[in-house]
């Protein structure tokens, strides 16, 4: 019972402990919309396409000036062509304006694809991290375990060998987080040592 007691204290105690930790980094926290926006604000291709359509919209504009009047039927051929030019100085601007939103729908797919990734990444090293803690706990219990005579030099190997599997794979994971991490942290335009918490919203 009393052991129970400890434990149960020893819980609340790292818990208590912890808290504060995950309060203060609430004000690191950016959500998938957050980071579809910075995305979009950091990419290049948006940047020119918005320049294309600003300038699109002064050729329209100027196009629509040098019109005197909006044919309904024949005109002169003065008037036909600079109704033809205001005509494709319009069809030109909503094809700007529909490549951006095409554009921004292929960043907002990217940016959910990484988000995620970095999602999975984080929750596949706690994974190998805990289970790299155990199999190093269980590589010390079967050291004792030997030399005690509790088991053999073959059940010595494989506790070994456990042990070093769960460090290749915990590396690995490591390895995993970074790369998603930088993977993202590049799409949205940040440093790419950040380490900001991601949380899906």
């Amino acid at each position: 019972m009393k052991k129970r007691v400890h434990t149960i204290l020893l819980v609340l105690l790292l818990i208590v402990m912890t808290s504060p930790l995950a309060y203060a980094q609430d004000a690191n926290v950016i959500t998938l919309d957050q980071a579809i926006n910075m995305a979009i604000k950091h990419s290049s291709s948006i940047k020119q396409m918005e320049y294309d359509i600003k300038k699109g919209e002064e050729y329209q504009k100027a196009a629509l000036d040098n019109l005197s009047y909006i044919p309904s039927g024949p005109a002169e051929p003065q008037v036909a062509a600079a109704w033809t030019a205001a005509l494709n100085t319009q069809i030109s601007l909503q094809m700007a304006k529909k490549s951006k939103e095409v554009e921004e729908d292929k960043i907002t797919l990217n940016v959910f694809n990484e988000y995620t990734g970095v999602l999975q990444a984080n929750k596949d090293f706690e994974l190998a991290e805990l289970k790299y803690e155990k199999a190093k706990k269980d590589w010390q219990i079967a050291l004792l375990s030997y030399d005690c005579g509790l088991i053999s030099q073959s059940q010595l190997k494989l506790a070994e060998s456990g042990q070093r599997t769960a460090e290749a794979s915990y590396e690995l994971a490591k390895k995993e987080v970074e790369k998603a991490y930088q993977d993202f942290n590049h799409l949205i335009g940040i440093s790419l040592n950040e380490r900001p918490v991601y949380w899906m919203k």
